[in-house]
């Protein structure tokens, strides 16, 4: 070894030791801004006179995530009893559950708000996609997501969701103030009930509590019971955002604050946006609200069965939820529940892989929960059977 790359191999050795010992000094005595920054007790949530309006989110970034977005909006539509027309082209397949619910329900009057957060290459297309729709009580607005970028771009980051994901950590900065509450979907995402039961979770918010999310379902440790998060954390596909709270917290701030504690640990976000939303949960726990796991099924590992066994059965509009056997519990196989919201969180996309299934299923075995991959089986057929009906069969 020459004299030159030994200096050079010995002066990188320091660097990483002064960086690590500045780094373990920091953490003895500093204070985390995270102990230490005050969030305010918030007012009780007023939902207000009726009808009022349900504000949805989506971050686009890419053609495929534009055309799912699409899709799931028909599932949203559909459980909102807009699918109208009842040619053949407009039917939708459907598995109904042996078990129908006692209550059934008067679908409540209410206005969507889809706010689309687009890459500036894709506007045109975007709003050729929206401006579609002939669905009453249905506005949208487009934002671009480029100058909010740089913001992101920075971040060193090992999750394949790059940037898209973790732009959503923006939201309460892009939407105007005016906006209060959204619910933040990923687009590889079917609904199974209506959206306005997932929006009434903010009633359950306390006057602490500023975001919503589901635990994250783990292959390895499945236990049911950690507090206030398990080790994988929570997932960020869907996301209740009291965006006035957040605001008021300065989230951008404890947000930004989360992630430079993660890259002091590992240097890199492992999970995107997921590993500095866990240190915040960890440090402050008083702001997470836990969504039930029915609101956020995913799909990508072996562990749904185990935490949230359940048979995705089709619900009809008018069909109530009925938490007392429809609500599943983790671990509690031989009484498996219903899913409200299904997540294809799996790196291959329906458009990217997974081919239109060669026939549909007319009934499913209800004596046992789906394995993970029947799941997946059933939600490519969920997919292609309201991807191929047109977007002018909702009214």
């Amino acid at each position: 070894m020459s004299c030159l790359l030994k200096r050079c191999v010995i002066r990188f050795g320091l660097a990483v030791l002064t960086f690590a010992v500045l780094s373990l000094t920091l953490k003895r005595y500093l204070p985390d801004p995270l102990d230490i920054v005050e969030i305010p007790i918030f007012p009780k949530i007023d939902r207000g006179p009726k009808p009022y309006t349900l504000h949805l989110v989506h971050v686009i970034k890419g053609e495929a995530s534009l055309a799912r977005s699409t899709t799931l909006l028909k599932s949203v539509f559909n459980y909102r009893g807009r699918l109208r027309s009842k040619t053949s082209e407009c039917h939708i397949r459907r598995i109904p559950s042996p078990h129908l619910c006692a209550k059934q329900r008067v679908i409540e009057r209410i206005a969507i708000h889809l706010h689309l957060i687009v890459e500036q290459r894709l506007l045109s297309a975007a709003y050729s996609y929206v401006s579609q729709w002939r669905v009453a009580h249905f506005n949208w607005t487009l934002y671009e997501l480029d100058p909010y970028l740089p913001r992101v771009n920075w971040i060193p980051n090992h999750h394949n969701s790059g940037v898209a994901a973790l732009s959503k950590m923006l939201i309460p900065d892009v939407l105007p103030t005016n906006v209060t509450e959204a619910i933040v979907l990923d687009t590889d995402i079917l609904l199974n009930a209506d959206i306005l039961e997932l929006w009434k979770l903010f009633d359950n918010f306390d006057q602490n509590q500023i975001f919503g999310m589901a635990w994250e379902f783990d292959p390895v440790n499945v236990k049911h019971n950690e507090v206030p998060i398990p080790k994988n954390g929570a997932n960020s596909g869907v996301v209740l955002m009291h965006l006035s709270r957040m605001r008021e917290a300065k989230w951008s701030k404890l947000f930004e604050w989360a992630v430079l504690k993660v890259l002091l640990i590992y240097g890199a976000l492992p999970i995107g946006e997921q590993s500095a939303l866990k240190i915040l949960i960890q440090k402050r726990p008083e702001l997470y609200y836990r969504i039930p796991c029915e609101w956020n099924l995913q799909l990508w590992s072996e562990a749904a069965q185990i935490s949230c066994p359940v048979i995705w059965t089709d619900r009809l509009p008018e069909e109530a939820i009925c938490p007392e056997y429809e609500s599943p519990k983790h671990g509690n196989l031989s009484h498996p529940g219903r899913p409200n919201l299904v997540h294809n969180n799996l790196p291959v996309k329906p458009e990217s892989g997974g081919n239109t299934p060669s026939f549909f299923r007319t009934s499913l075995d209800t004596s046992k929960p789906q394995t993970v991959d029947e799941l997946r089986s059933r939600f490519l057929e969920v997919y292609w059977s309201f991807k191929s009906v047109p977007q002018n069969c909702f009214e």
